[in-house]
């Protein structure tokens, strides 16, 4: 593929305001092609099917879905982690801890999340849009202009609510405060949001400005509690 992976560290703060103007771009083109289901794609032929999501970042959940509602959509993200916590294939180090956060994040959080999709103020309330799940900056292709050449490994991507798909993202993310108290928006969100809002796309901007609660709700517990 042409082009070398992007990292932000090693970019002028105006590589990267370009790269994320044009990530904009490609944002307002998911937005341009909803679906009505949270869930994964297969092949029918000449067009494509709904099917069930086929896991996760980390590849450790199972098939789940698809889901039209956003709430189911969350909840099901958190029970397949209690399960299998329970059955003692995660955080086999502190399961009881992991176990009381996924719970919250099922009671608590993925409410919010939802009431947040349902409720944006957007074109995209109560649809569902193409995300990648691994959406760090490694996975962009860039030229030695810094502009955009391809995005890669898009293996398990699949649509989900706005709140999450044009949401604070892994590639404006500071890592190392990933998995901290430390909540919040990096400065990096913020060129993402701006660019969005000079497009004339106000409604994507609020959800990439809002909250990386979505983000958090994906990433779980740190290995090393």
């Amino acid at each position: 593929m042409p082009g070398r992976p992007f990292y932000a560290h090693e970019a002028t703060g105006a590589q990267k305001s370009h790269v994320y103007d044009r990530y904009a771009d490609v944002l307002v083109d998911i937005s341009c092609v909803p679906r009505g289901q949270a869930c994964s794609i297969i092949s029918g032929g000449a067009d494509t099917k709904s099917a069930a999501i086929a896991s996760n970042r980390f590849l450790s959940l199972g098939r789940h879905g698809p889901f039209a509602d956003q709430l189911e959509y969350f909840t099901s993200i958190a029970d397949l982690h209690l399960d299998l916590i329970t059955d003692g294939q995660l955080y086999l180090e502190y399961p009881k801890e992991a176990f009381l956060f996924h719970r919250l994040l099922r009671d608590r959080a993925a409410p919010a999340l939802a009431t947040t999709a349902t409720t944006a103020e957007s074109s995209a309330s109560g649809l569902f849009f193409l995300k990648h799940v691994d959406d760090k900056g490694d996975h962009l292709l860039v030229d030695e202009d810094y502009n955009i050449a391809t995005v890669i490994d898009w293996q398990f991507a699949c649509f989900v609510p706005a709140c999450e798909a044009f949401g604070p993202s892994l590639l404006t993310a500071v890592l190392g405060k990933l998995y901290s108290p430390l909540a919040g928006l990096s400065v990096d969100d913020s060129y993402i949001a701006e660019s969005l809002r000079r497009k004339g796309r106000e409604d994507l901007a609020g959800l990439a400005s809002r909250s990386e609660l979505a983000k958090r709700f994906h990433s779980g517990l740190a290995s090393n509690f």
